[in-house]
């Protein structure tokens, strides 16, 4: 007979399919029966049947899996189009659609789809997937293939894995190592006797190969195959920036069954460019084979001069395992590459050996000898070391454990057990005198000395731990120590609750803070209520640099995901009273929240307290309260402490959730006193609440006068999973003032500047999207002051007037005087979505003090243009130095001690005397000293230069034994983040020095600046002294760096005769015996310039010359003559001197400057000698 069905629909049935402990489903055994009777052959034989349609839509089926947790899963959404045939007693099932979701943590959903057919007409039974799909939100598998016999499980499959990614993966296997996503393809054939699979897989540059065939039907089975890896770069596959290098390799094995017995098998590594924790270590290369039982392995690592070997052998035949390696290192020279550090390189060498048998303590015995040879490791010299060890019978032997570095010893010996059952005894002892080696491995800056003695007892699950650290002037980092010590007495460390004592004690420490001493104690102590439970007692004294002392006590408790800190004592003493807990109070961190037990802290009418508790997730309720408390107290707590005082009070309470927090607050401030003056206070109110941030802040000068900022910002803050704050809409801002007092400045200025005030007012407004901001407003400063503290600028009358636009911040006008200087300018800052772009600003200068110091006194004329971002700003400009006086410490031309300048090099007594010019020189040219007062920052680095400097006369090096006037011209550039180069030529227009006591005259002299990277400009400096008879003339050529001196006269002498002349007044033939002797040490003798500095200052005031207005350092008053010059006007200089030798009397000269080249020169004399002339110069 033949039975016919169209269409068979269902809608939204439910299958639940239920795995009972012992593996049962629900459903089969619903659907069996105790007794079963067979149909007979023609009861089936005769009837077809034909299922033309079956269909399922939004069909359910539940699986939940025995075991702990009852894992479940859903196939939800489910549809199924199918047909069905039975013919005699074979059937067709053809199904032409499956759709479905699997869900179930921790799987992402997966999408199915399928088309397949089965049937068991022809023998045998076949089931043909046409296709089958796998899809996740971020992975999608392909399959097609067939079961060509379901008995022997024969098929042929292709796996097209087009994307398989790693996020969803740790879903499944939280430990999966790999970063990058997989790509590949599996091709599977052949039945379970003869199983072939070829595996084709790919991540990043990575690929992975393999020909895997077995026998899974035989007893036991047999499998061989072959893996192959390429280009396995470990950092970009394991995302693991401590291990670096890119792996290539070949796995073979062979064998069959479970066991090591059974199995053979080769392996070849190679390791290119290896590096861990920054250390590039070289090239790897690894083999080893397996075969009968027996293994060996052999190594390389090499490196760019040197390299390391291992060779190792196991035997697995036996019971307990024997294997035995050997190690080799010549010369192995790793090295440390990191941004922060320079280069450390390495030179290693030592040799090895590890034997002996079994894998477990209970039944190993091994030993291993090493020794060290001469190395280094970056700044670490090893001179030698020694390990002789052995472990046996459950104890570890150290006959000799020894490290002789540089400063550095390590020594230990004695036993240690492994288990209860075996105690022991070691010593150790290390001395670092200078850590500061060790310190550059660790990526650290350092110095001082530690020290430990101790010895360690008992066995490693129960160790016993007795010594002491101390430490000698000890700095890492910005943290200091002069002096401290640790001692320390533990028990039972490995085990759950250790005890003991631990006793440090510190003096004169600076960590930002400075303190004088600090002193603590740490109790671990045993738990009676859980095992589980460890305690520490805390007590730690701590006393400042102001002599005043803080103590906390308390218990901290920890187990597993909670941290329990009770605090019975905490003082802080401050400089007006001192601040006490006002009774015991908890903390505790427990399920990523902490929670504050209401911590109070009193100090007679003030207060702070802390109570509550936030988290990570859920509800929150935390408070915070001050009530006038003193700033006077808490700036104690800052560096550099800022001259601020008044009351603080606060208010603040943190409600909602971690996905919804709310935040009230209001901050007061009353009796505020800032760098001495006076405000009537500040106030203000911030809060947080339905996603945006409101605030109202007034900073009150007087009744007056204030600042005042009030607006609302739109952001969804949260941080139930990780902190996020996002912008949610348009900001409202408005700042205002219509004049507030500038002198608060001062409380923060480090005396950088010095004297702040002025009165600025300010009205801006900022509106929009806070990724697209639009600020618009003015502002203004009237009557600024200030003194540039390191120049020694006073500057007053500062006025800025400005605008704010969307697009710029513009400088209408500024202006500012200091003394009789003035500066000018303008200019405009763009802006783009309020964040700083291009800079464009002019500023010009009128008789401007760029610097006023007792060594330096600058002037300048000029205009100075800045282009550039603020960060990478570039300046260019021309500036005119109408007037300028260095006064250098120029102790080389001195005979008596001065200050030391730490500009200048301090010459040995024997110096040759060919050095001194270079002393004179550096100190005329070098502007080392005046850079060195102004600060460094990266603005610095990044600043690009090109300024004309003009030095026209009246520029002058004025010292007691020296009095020169400079003329020239430098341009001077600098390339962002490159050095300074000067171009030009400093000519010595007139001058003197008094060198060892003689008196010479500049009659000529020339500095040119080449450009070079370095400031070493080249010389031509010609010096002339009148002696009984003779010329002389020092000439000074080369550079400042390397300076040549020549001696020549008229009439002409030899060098040595000239020097002598100039020490002894006669040449070295009619030197008497003990001069000859001591020629060249009484010529390196300092013999003049001291009396006549005495001299010079009472002479001037005799003279009147102060009365006159002349600088007393103007005053000439060497070789034999007083005398003084200056300018009258700016093209006129007049000079007077008087000779009391009484040869000339006295002498008045008057020099006119008609233009740079042609001067007008006059001169009269007491002997009646007048002359006139007019002299042109050209210089080339």
């Amino acid at each position: 007979g033949h039975l016919l069905i169209t269409q068979l629909e269902g809608t939204a049935p439910i299958v639940r399919l239920i795995q009972d402990p012992h593996g049962a489903w629900n459903l089969l055994e619903a659907l069996s029966s105790e007794t079963v009777e067979e149909p007979s052959a023609t009861e089936t034989d005769g009837l077809d049947m034909l299922l033309e349609s079956i269909t399922f839509t939004q069909a359910r089926l539940e699986v939940t899996l025995a075991g702990q947790g009852a894992t479940s899963y859903h196939l939800a959404e489910t549809t199924v189009a199918a047909r069905m045939e039975r013919v005699g007693r074979g059937t067709t099932v053809q199904v032409r659609q499956l759709l479905t979701q699997l869900r179930g943590a921790p799987l992402p959903t997966v999408h199915v789809g399928a088309a397949l057919t089965y049937q068991d007409v022809t023998t045998p039974a076949t089931v043909h997937i046409a296709n089958l799909t796998l899809d996740t939100p971020e992975s999608r598998l392909r399959a097609t293939g067939e079961i060509h016999d379901l008995q022997t499980l024969e098929m042929t499959a292709d796996f097209v894995i087009e994307k398989l990614a790693t996020a969803e993966i740790k879903q499944w296997v939280p430990t999966w190592p790999l970063t990058q996503d997989i790509a590949g393809s599996v091709h599977y054939r052949g039945p379970l006797s003869a199983v072939h699979a070829r595996i084709d897989l790919a991540a990043a540059d990575a690929h992975i190969t393999g020909d895997i065939r077995g026998n899974v039907n035989h007893e036991p089975p047999s499998y061989a195959g072959t893996i192959s890896l390429t280009r396995f770069d470990t950092r970009k596959m394991l995302g693991r920036q401590d291990v670096g290098g890119v792996i290539d390799g070949t796995v073979e094995v062979r064998g069959h069954g479970t066991t090591l017995a059974a199995l053979e098998g080769q392996a070849d590594l190679t390791i290119h460019a290896l590096e861990m924790s920054h250390w590039q270590l070289g090239n790897v290369a690894v083999s080893g084979s397996l075969a009968q039982q027996r293994g060996t392995m052999k190594g390389t690592l090499a490196s760019t001069l040197g390299h390391a070997t291992w060779q190792g052998t196991v035997d697995i035949s036996e019971n307990l395992p024997r294997y035995e390696l050997n190690l080799a290192v010549e010369h192995l020279d790793i090295k440390k590459v990191t941004a922060a550090t320079e280069p450390l390189t390495s030179d290693l060498n030592l040799t090895g050996t590890i034997s002996g048998k079994g894998f477990h303590f209970a039944d190993l015995e091994a030993r291993a000898d090493m020794s060290l040879r001469p190395s280094t490791v970056g700044p670490v010299t090893i001179d030698r070391g020694q390990l002789a060890a052995r472990l046996l019978e459950g104890r570890v032997h150290i006959a000799e454990l020894t490290l002789a570095a540089r400063e550095t010893t390590v020594a230990a010996r004695g036993e240690i057990g492994t288990n209860n059952t075996q105690p022991g005894q070691l010593t150790y002892a290390f001395h670092v005198g200078d850590v500061s080696p060790w310190l550059v491995l660790a990526e650290q800056r350092g110095s001082g000395a530690i020290s430990v003695n101790g010895t360690a007892s008992g066995n490693l699950s129960a160790l016993q731990l007795h010594g002491e650290l101390q430490t000698r002037q000890l700095r890492v980092a910005t943290t200091t120590v002069h002096d401290g010590s640790l001692t320390y007495h533990l028990v039972d460390i490995g085990q759950p609750q250790p005890t003991g004592t631990l006793t440090a004690q510190l003096r004169h420490i600076d960590a930002g803070v400075t303190l004088e001493k600090a002193d603590a104690t740490v109790t671990l102590l045993k738990s009676r209520q859980s095992s589980a439970l460890a305690i520490a007692r805390v007590d730690l004294a701590v006393r400042d640099a102001a002599l005043r002392t803080h103590h906390v006590q308390g218990e901290v408790s920890y187990q597993t995901a909670r941290t329990t800190a009770q605090v019975t004592t905490l003082e802080i003493e401050t400089p007006d009273g001192r601040w006490r807990l006002a009774h015991p109070t908890q903390i505790m961190q427990e399920n990523a929240g902490v929670s504050v037990e209401r911590l109070l802290m009193t100090k007679g009418t003030e207060q702070i307290q802390l109570a509550g508790r936030a988290t990570l997730s859920g509800p929150q309720d935390f408070h915070l309260h001050l009530r006038r408390v003193a700033l006077a107290s808490l700036r104690t707590f800052w560096s550099p402490q800022p001259d601020i005082s008044g009351l603080l009070t606060v208010d603040a309470h943190i409600a909602g959730t971690a996905v919804a927090p709310r935040l009230t607050s209001t901050l007061d401030v009353t009796g505020l006193r800032v760098a001495g003056q006076d405000y009537a206070g500040f106030s203000a109110a911030l809060g947080y609440d339905s996603q945006r941030v409101v605030l109202d802040a007034t900073f009150q000068q007087d009744a007056a006068h204030h600042l005042t900022a009030t607006g609302t910002v739109p952001v969804l803050v949260r941080w139930a999973d990780g902190w996020q704050a996002d912008a949610q809409g348009d900001l409202t801002l408005q700042v205002e003032s219509s004049g507030l007092n500038l002198a608060f400045l001062n409380a923060f200025t480090n005396q950088t500047v010095s004297g702040v005030a002025g009165e600025l007012a300010l009205n801006l407004s900022v509106s929009g999207p806070l990724s697209h901001p639009q600020p618009r407003g003015s502002f203004s400063l009237t009557q600024g002051q200030g003194t540039l503290t390191p120049l020694g600028i006073p500057i007053i009358q500062v006025g800025v007037q400005g605008e704010v636009t969307p697009h710029e911040v513009r400088i209408v006008a500024l202006s500012a005087r200091s003394g009789d200087g003035r500066l000018t300018g303008s200019g405009a800052l763009a802006l783009r979505d309020a964040l700083p772009q291009q800079l464009t600003l002019s500023l010009v200068a009128d008789r401007w003090p760029a610097i006023r110091t007792p060594r330096y006194h600058i002037t300048l004329d000029g205009q100075l243009d800045g282009q550039g971002s603020l960060s990478h700003p570039r300046v260019t400009g021309k500036l005119r130095v109408p007037a300028a006086t260095f006064r250098p410490d120029l102790a080389v031309l001195s005979a008596q001690p001065v200050q030391r300048d730490p500009t200048i090099i301090v010459l040995p007594a024997d110096r040759d005397l060919t050095g001194v010019s270079s002393d004179i020189s550096s100190d005329i040219t070098s502007t080392q000293d005046i850079a060195s007062e102004l600060p460094a920052s990266p603005v610095s680095e990044n600043l690009a230069l090109d300024v004309v400097v003009l030095l026209p006369r009246n520029t002058w090096v004025k010292h007691q034994d020296a009095d020169v006037e400079l003329a020239g011209e430098v341009n001077v550039t600098k390339p962002a983040n490159g050095k300074a180069r000067l171009i030009g030529t400093i000519n010595i227009v007139r001058g003197w020095l008094n060198l060892r006591g003689r008196r010479f005259t500049l009659t000529k002299g020339q500095v040119v600046f080449t450009g070079g990277a370095d400031l070493n400009p080249t010389l031509d400096i010609i010096a002339r002294h009148q002696l009984a008879g003779y010329v002389v003339e020092a000439v000074v050529g080369g550079t400042v760096e390397k300076p040549a001196l020549t001696l020549r006269s008229e009439p002409a002498l030899e060098q040595a005769d000239i020097l002598a002349l100039l020490l002894f007044g006669k040449p070295v033939n009619q030197l008497a015996q003990g001069e000859k002797i001591n020629f060249q040490r009484q010529a390196l003798q300092l013999t003049g310039g001291y009396v006549a500095a005495r001299i010079a200052e009472s002479v001037s005031r005799a003279l009147g010359l102060e009365s006159l207005g002349f600088d007393l350092r103007q005053v000439d008053l060497t070789g034999g003559r007083v005398g003084f010059g200056r300018y009258l006007g700016p093209n006129t200089y007049i000079a007077a001197s008087q000779d009391f030798a009484g040869k000339t009397g006295h002498q008045v000269t008057v020099d006119y400057y008609l233009s740079p080249e042609w001067t007008l020169n006059t001169s009269s004399s007491a002997g009646g000698d007048n002359a006139a002339g007019i002299t042109w110069e050209k210089r080339y």
